[in-house]
């Protein structure tokens, strides 16, 4: 049997809260992770490989990198034992 999912890969049966909302100056935003010593510093990947020559542009960090200090902690990624 499987389970409804919220788009985030939430299960629908439990409660999900959108703590906050982070806005870039960019429309692709490829993947998110924590890091830094202490797991408090967000970094998210974009790109611009489906953007027009007009909107690269308009958008000139599509493509970069973006960290972000938070006052939350990501987990430590589980190491691959096998």
């Amino acid at each position: 049997m499987k389970s409804e999912k919220h788009p985030f890969g939430f299960p629908k049966n439990k409660p999900c809260i959108i703590e906050r909302e982070i806005r870039l100056p960019v429309a692709n935003v490829t993947c998110m992770g924590f890091g830094g010593v202490d797991l408090d510093e967000l970094y998210i990947t974009t790109a611009w490989s489906e953007l027009s020559d007009q909107e690269r542009k308009k958008q000139p960090l599509a493509g970069d990198l973006f960290r972000i200090k938070t006052n939350v902690k990501g987990v430590p990624e589980s190491e691959f034992l096998g």
